[in-house]
């Protein structure tokens, strides 16, 4: 009897401790995920409801497109729109507000953008760690650029020589020379990266991050925005931002005497 009274604490004593370190553990992974924000510890809401693919997702948003990202093509007047549930570039005519054609896109399709002739659109995948590179023509995939984890956001340079891409899930930005397709350059950004503007002058990149960076116990979070220089490609300027929390994008006055 003895012998299993001491199998049994043991057993306890494991258990409790297994619930505690993985409470912990679980907090965590809230706070790293949520930047600090207090918030339940719901593993349903994240890792069941959201996930793609999922029961719940495919019964409520079955019929929802959920447009997210757009570009104005200037020649036509037409919208290249991202439907990021259905995974999709609309074309759509805001004339009669009618979809003009789809085309089916890869994994969790985040940003859109015209090349300066409007003859391709680039679309970044953020599950799939690529850009598509689609002919507007043939309205079909012509290209992959393969670049960090969770592509985001995304510029060219006036040239239309190199993008510029925000790596959400890996802190970077990955530098890729549009004649080759083929990635030359990543630079280190901040917490989850997701915007990216160019400056009317066309000499700066900035980048904002999402999330804060590390900081002390009950001080403010720090978020960063990353500054390149477009003509050595490299950081120039790091600013970071007291109290500034999930600054999902960023955008440059037509002067350029301020970025947003």
């Amino acid at each position: 009897m003895k012998a299993k009274h001491y199998i049994l604490a043991l057993v306890l004593i494991v258990t409790v401790f297994v619930l505690t370190r993985g409470y912990q553990h679980s907090t965590q992974h809230v706070d790293a995920m949520m930047a600090g924000e207090p918030h339940s510890l719901n593993c349903f809401s994240c890792h069941a409801y959201t996930q793609r693919g999922g029961f719940l997702t495919k019964v409520l948003e079955r019929q929802y497109l959920s447009p997210f990202n757009l570009d104005v093509a200037q020649n036509t007047g037409l919208l290249y729109v991202i439907a990021q549930d259905s995974e999709q570039l609309l074309v759509v005519d805001p004339t009669d507000k009618s979809i003009k054609n789809r085309l089916q896109l890869d994994k969790r399709p985040h940003t859109v953008k015209l090349d300066a002739r409007e003859e391709k659109a680039y679309v970044s995948n953020q599950w799939a760690n690529s850009i598509w590179v689609i002919d507007l023509n043939l309205f079909q995939v012509i290209d992959t650029i393969e670049v960090g984890g969770g592509p985001g956001g995304f510029d060219f340079d006036n040239e239309g020589k190199f993008m510029y891409v925000a790596n959400t899930y890996t802190d970077d930005i990955s530098i890729v020379d549009l004649e080759t397709g083929v990635e030359i350059r990543r630079l280190h950004a901040g917490n989850e990266p997701i915007s990216v503007a160019l400056s009317p002058d066309g000499r700066t990149v900035a980048v904002s991050s999402r999330r804060t960076l590390p900081v002390k116990f009950r001080t403010p979070p720090k978020t960063e925005v990353t500054f390149l220089n477009t003509a050595s490609n490299r950081v120039n300027d790091r600013k970071h931002f007291a109290s500034g929390h999930i600054m999902e994008n960023i955008v440059y006055t037509p002067s350029g005497d301020m970025a947003l």
